[in-house]
């Protein structure tokens, strides 16, 4: 459990060898401890950077040469009295950093401890602090891009619309009740089933153009496909920079599929090498076969690799490939005695290593294009718990729209609303008990 009274430290960089280390500090104490640390009488002022010497308790030298940056309150990430210290890398100071500033009255913070607070004092709600620890994972552009929005406030906001109407609704609705005498009319009847409906709707679009990091729908999966024997495992051991497929003259050596992430540019891609497709008796390698027709279903793009005629294969698995983005790359060039080039083939030699950075170039701008029709699809990413409660917001909404197009029980539908309500605030700002918050906020990292 948190206690918020406390004074929390904690390190915001990755513990190890690098540049420099980040330790953060919220609590009442931050300017006493800043003095403690500085030797130094004068009071920080907010927003400074100070390049200061910083000295341990009862020691006459300083241990480090280091910025520090005060930051008061509401004015925090917290909303609290904030200190953030850089000091050289190398665990060695940053932790006699810590161990003296938890001597002067703090001690180590807990995960998430610090976007917990900022959550108790009003700064973030859930979402964006949810989005805060997911952006930290996100391993491609476009999970960031979104996460940000989220951490700006773009779910939020649209949330905070559908709640308001909701809001609107229970308004309306026990005003009728309490000021009305007569039976409703078929005009306020109607009124009232058109607003639920609006209010449905808005969660239906929000659940259609979001997507979740557990299914990874950003993902960008890339296979190579082809006949055995023609150079896919070589193709993608040299796109990776390492080998990690076996490369043998003889064909069915891959009877798996194998996949590793490699970026290109800023593109996070899983490339993935499959089995040779051809027609065999072989138990072992029909099972990778049957993984290579998998893969090419999976795949977002697939690059289909031949070193006599990739046109030819590609025509081969037309059913199987039907509208994905392909690549065809005929490979083993330097073997070749033409200089004859036809369009839309990329040539290359994986022995040679010729004719790679085109084929990277055109694969980037395939990602590109991919991603750009994924972000016309899709405006928020959500995790499970977001999903789950926007999924029973639009099922009991729907619910509550058909009971009371059926009955026309005005009293039975605001009931229903101020559990929709609940939900909502589930969602955006609980106000469940703390042992729920902090089983959110536990699995964030340590800083956050």
């Amino acid at each position: 459990m948190y206690d918020r009274l406390d004074n929390i430290v904690a390190l915001a960089t990755i513990p190890g060898k690098s540049a420099l280390n980040v330790i953060r500090l919220s609590g009442e104490k931050s300017k006493y401890i800043f003095a403690s640390l500085t030797k130094t009488q004068t009071s920080p002022q907010p927003n400074h950077v100070y390049l200061k010497y910083i000295y341990a308790l009862q020691e006459k030298d300083p241990f480090d040469f280091a910025s520090l940056v005060y930051y008061q309150a509401p004015k925090s990430f917290t909303g609290e009295d904030s200190l953030e210290i850089s000091v050289h890398g190398g665990i060695i100071i940053a932790n006699k950093l810590i161990e003296t500033i938890v001597d002067l009255g703090a001690r180590q913070a807990l995960p998430g401890e610090f976007s917990y607070r900022a959550f108790c004092n009003n700064k973030i709600d859930l979402l964006q602090a949810e989005a805060i620890s997911s952006i930290v994972e996100a391993n491609n552009s476009v999970d960031s891009y979104y996460l940000l929005n989220t951490i700006k406030g773009g779910l939020s906001k649209k949330l905070q619309e559908s709640k308001d109407s909701i809001e609107n609704i229970l308004i309306e609705g026990e005003h009728e009740i309490d000021f009305t005498e007569e039976e409703i009319s078929a005009k306020t009847v109607q009124k009232f089933h058109h607003s639920l409906q609006k209010s449905q709707q808005q969660i239906i679009d929000i659940l259609l153009k979001s997507y979740t990091v557990e299914k990874k729908a950003s993902e960008m999966r890339v296979a190579i496909i082809g006949l055995p024997n023609v150079g896919k495992s070589s193709l993608f051991n040299l796109l990776l920079g390492k080998s990690r497929s076996i490369v043998t003259s003889e064909q069915g050596t891959t009877r798996d599929t194998v996949e590793a992430d490699i970026y290109i540019d800023t593109a996070f891609i899983t490339l993935i090498d499959t089995a040779g497709l051809r027609k065999t008796n072989n138990k072992a390698e029909l099972l990778g076969i049957e993984k290579s027709y998998q893969e090419i279903k999976r795949a977002h793009i697939l690059i289909v690799v031949d070193d006599k005629n990739p046109l030819k294969i590609l025509k081969q698995l037309n059913k199987y490939i039907k509208k994905k983005t392909t690549v065809l790359v005929l490979n083993k060039i330097d073997l070749k005695t033409t200089n004859k080039k036809e369009e839309n083939i990329f040539y290359v030699s994986c022995k040679k290593n010729q004719g790679i950075n085109p084929l990277l170039t055109h694969l980037l701008t395939c990602y590109k294009k991919e991603r750009s029709e994924f972000q016309s699809q899709y405006f928020y990413l959500v995790n499970k718990r977001q999903q789950t409660l926007l999924k029973r917001i639009k099922q009991d909404l729907g619910l509550a729209v058909q009971k009371y197009k059926n009955t026309k029980d005005l009293s039975a539908c605001l009931s229903d609303l101020y559990l929709i309500r609940d939900q909502f605030n589930s969602l955006i700002r609980p106000s469940e008990k703390e042992e729920i918050l902090h089983s959110i906020f536990k699995g964030f990292c340590v800083g956050k």
